[in-house]
């Protein structure tokens, strides 16, 4: 029996064109990846031609065919939102669950708890939750392949609606060297000898150091940068075995800093403050359950112990 043009198929193909990858599409959609090379696969045989490029470096690309499949997929995908946003103004029940997105440090230290809790309280809402980075979960936002996201920088798109969740302080910290006093006050100046350990460009909390740098005339470019990570546990024991400097939220290191394990770097010029917040399409089709969990993210947090 010759397949039938789905939308599921769709999803899976815009997940693999937005990734580059079959292995984090499927990370990303609870699939196996046979499952996912298989939809492609199904694809292609459909529409009788190449979708998918199969670089060396092991990337992937699209091919002509792909890159116009991903545009009329993208549309696809936004009628299906807007059909099911009129649909259940006349249910008493959710007809679909919601698909968050969160940058790394909401989906690992803010996000869990509220979850459950936001389960609790809306029983019968399905939730799905994908971790990624920033500027990944803004492109599954327009794409609609999430509803919510949660992330640690602002959207730059025009279509996306920002609201601010929570602010947070970025705490400087080295490894709690014997004989000084922390918190340690420090000038910037004295800041820029490094050695820094670094997240990865792109990253919220890194884009607002920068920027905070650049208030005070300093690029990022003169800091001795020596590691850079996407792993906020890789930048931890990076600077807990004496390899640097680096920053991260106030939350994500009390614990290290009471136990005496980091040491805290405070700067006589002040502090970074990283911004947290819910985003969304710009659309007046919202769920009523896309509703209630963007006012319950937004009324309910504690940085310190998740929302």
């Amino acid at each position: 029996m010759a397949m039938e043009l789905n939308l599921f198929s769709l999803k899976v193909f815009l997940k693999v064109a937005e990734t580059r990858s079959i292995s984090e599409a499927a990370a990303g959609l609870f699939l196996s990846q046979p499952a996912v090379s298989l939809q492609i696969q199904n694809l292609e045989n459909f529409f009788r031609t190449l979708l998918i490029v199969r670089n060396p470096s092991g990337r992937l690309s699209l091919s002509k065919a792909g890159e116009a499949l991903y545009k009329h997929a993208s549309d696809f995908l936004r009628l299906e939102e807007h059909l099911f946003a009129e649909m259940e103004s006349f249910s008493s029940v959710p007809l679909r669950g919601i698909r968050i997105g969160a940058c790394c440090i909401a989906g690992e230290h803010l996000m869990p708890a509220g979850l459950g809790k936001f389960k609790e309280r809306f029983q019968g809402v399905r939730l799905s939750f994908d971790i990624s980075k920033c500027d990944k979960v803004f492109t599954g936002l327009l794409s609609g392949a999430y509803d919510i996201g949660i992330t640690g920088a602002a959207p730059q798109n025009k279509v996306l609606a920002k609201r601010k969740m929570l602010e947070v302080p970025l705490i400087f910290f080295e490894s709690k060297r014997d004989g000084v006093d922390y918190p340690r006050l420090m000038t910037l100046e004295e800041l820029l000898d490094g050695p820094w350990i670094m997240r990865e460009e792109g990253s919220g909390c890194r884009k607002v150091v920068a920027s905070f740098l650049a208030k005070h005339h300093i690029k990022m470019k003169k800091l001795e940068i020596v590691a850079v990570s996407e792993s906020n546990d890789a930048i931890k024991q990076l600077v807990k075995s004496g390899n640097g400097i680096s920053f991260l939220p106030e939350f994500m290191i009390t614990e290290e800093i009471a136990a005496g394990v980091f040491g805290e770097i405070k700067l006589a010029v002040g502090i970074p403050k990283q911004t947290f917040y819910v985003v969304h399409r710009k659309t007046p089709e919202l769920s009523r359950e896309q509703k209630e969990l963007i006012r319950f993210l937004l009324d309910h947090h504690d940085g310190r112990k998740g929302i």
